[in-house]
């Protein structure tokens, strides 16, 4: 065809959709290695979330700095700033800690037994204490 009869305007259109084409390609293609990327990396990691632990079939709960696997399962292994480990968990540093194991505690109290009681009281046992000025005598209070 003749230069002058428009053919160039039509292969100059084609190419500007080529180039569209292409760019919208790579855009997808770009796109689609970044999720696969970020699948990839939840993947390695038990399908937690960053910085999480996977243990077994479970993401530990939080930072995984504060926890281990054991036997597949979590388990606490320190406490933030102002907290402190009791049992299973963490309390807050003015808080009593009454059982490792089960992990209760006592809040503006200390522990007697499996119980609380108030600070400057004497714990007896059984879960029984007298007040402060009383001291435990005889199952009671003297």
């Amino acid at each position: 065809m003749h230069p002058g009869s428009g053919t160039a305007g039509g292969l100059r259109k084609v190419n500007q959709m080529k180039a569209i084409y292409l760019c919208f390609a790579l855009t997808v293609s770009l796109i689609f290695i970044i999720l696969s990327c970020g699948d990839e990396a939840a993947n390695e990691n038990g399908g937690c979330a960053e910085g999480t632990l996977a243990c077994g079939d479970v993401c530990c709960p939080g930072d995984a700095s504060e926890y281990a696997c054991s036997s597949g399962n979590c388990v606490l292994i320190s406490c933030d700033t102002g907290l402190f480990m009791c049992g299973p968990g963490c309390i807050p540093a003015t808080a009593d800690c009454c059982d490792q194991t089960t992990g209760t505690y006592c809040q503006s109290e200390i522990c007697c037994d499996a119980g609380c009681m108030p600070i400057g009281a004497s714990c007896c046992g059984n879960n029984t204490w007298c007040p402060s000025g009383s001291v435990c005598c005889g199952g009671g209070c003297c």
